[in-house]
């Protein structure tokens, strides 16, 4: 599904006149909030391959064309084609002790043809040293306001993804745990880093009051005080980091725009996706 929609007839992308939506394919106009909410249930409780198309789709359901008949199409014979997909979770009791908090965010810069709006997507799980990796809340957004670069869109889903999920998972297993957590972050922008790191940046000074406070933020929740590898996991002081992490490792593209099905399986594989058997094979 992601690479025919993203090769040369790219239905995503190209006008109507430019490309012949084959007349096989069923109009599905009338039919786009019933299959739209179902499929975003779906994407929403375990299909985290799905959130980025059924997005597209749902904001293109009151400007519905061909084109949208053709994608939804497409997203249904992938999800006909690998029905049984589930999420993993892999704990190892040994290693609770240690689990962290584990982010990863992404931004794609004005990736979509229909605005200049960039797209937040980002996971959060917990994650133990070596074996244990549970993805337990995961995201595909629109972001509120037209980014100028890529740093910029990478430092506003970096702070949606810390606000509304990593904090959150921060606080709830703390409670659950009854210690400290960290939360360590991860992005492929290493300008972001770097800004969030020092708290303030002169070339991103143009930015609105609201965005240049949240740096300030991210660089106290960040590096608030120390070093994190000098820190006990009772210590008081902020454990919380942001990293960089290499594009091609960076799991949450997944949830950015649709990709080429190398990087797609592979972001899958790091997911904890598997191929659950049916229930009449598990008897």
């Amino acid at each position: 599904f992601a690479h025919e929609a993203k090769g040369k007839q790219n239905a995503e992308g190209l006008a109507e006149e430019d490309f012949e939506v084959p007349s096989y394919i069923p109009a599905l106009g009338l039919y786009v909030f019933e299959i739209g909410g179902k499929l975003l249930w779906l994407a929403r409780g375990s299909r985290i391959d799905l959130a980025t198309a059924v997005r597209k789709l749902l904001q293109r359901a009151t400007k519905w064309t061909r084109m949208e008949d053709y994608l939804l199409w497409r997203v249904m014979c992938y999800l006909a084609s690998f029905p049984n997909l589930g999420l993993e979770y892999r704990v190892d009791v040994k290693e609770l002790p240690g689990m962290v908090v584990a982010q990863r965010s992404d931004a794609d810069l004005a990736g979509d043809t229909f605005d200049a709006k960039s797209t937040t997507g980002f996971h959060t799980g917990l994650r133990g040293a070596r074996n244990s990796w549970m993805v337990l809340d995961w995201a595909s957004r629109k972001q509120g306001g037209t980014a100028r670069n890529t740093p910029d869109a990478e430092l506003t889903g970096i702070d949606e993804a810390t606000h509304t999920s990593g904090l959150v998972q921060q606080e709830i297993f703390e409670n659950l745990l009854r210690r400290p957590v960290r939360l360590i972050a991860e992005t492929d922008n290493e300008t972001a880093v770097a800004v969030v790191a020092k708290g303030y940046s002169r070339r991103l000074c143009y930015l609105r009051r609201t965005q240049r406070i949240s740096i300030s933020g991210l660089h106290d929740i960040y590096h608030g005080t120390g070093d994190a590898e000098e820190l006990e996991p009772s210590d008081e002081r902020t454990l919380n980091r942001l990293y960089h992490l290499s594009g091609d490792k960076m799991s949450a593209d997944i949830l950015t725009k649709l990709l080429e099905p190398a990087p797609h399986w592979r972001h899958m594989d790091a997911l904890g996706y598997v191929v659950v058997p049916p229930e009449w094979e598990r008897k």
